[in-house]
C-alpha cells in the first residue's frame, strides 16, 4: 500500500483538534490519559512539541465509527 505524502504529514495538536471537531483542551486530556490517536513527540523522548500523523488520525477516526444496526460490543 502507497501512502501519500498528505497522509505523513504531522500536524500540529491544533490542526488535530479541528480536524477531528475537537477542543484542543480535549486532545490534551486524552493524551494525558493514554487515549486518543497515536502522536509523535518532537525532540526526543522528552520534546515539548506534540505532533500528529494526518494518517493516524484518518485510522483512528476509522477504527472508532461505530455501524450503525451492527452487533453490540
Amino acid at each position: 500500500m502507497q501512502v501519500s505524502q498528505n497522509a505523513n504529514r504531522l500536524v500540529t495538536e491544533k490542526q488535530a483538534a479541528e480536524y477531528l471537531g475537537i477542543s484542543v483542551y480535549l486532545l490534551q486530556r486524552w493524551r494525558c490519559q493514554l487515549r486518543g490517536p497515536d502522536f509523535v513527540r518532537v525532540g526526543g523522548p522528552y520534546g515539548k512539541a506534540i505532533r500528529y500523523k494526518r494518517s493516524t488520525l484518518d485510522d483512528w477516526v476509522e477504527t472508532n465509527t461505530v455501524r450503525a444496526g451492527g452487533p453490540a460490543q
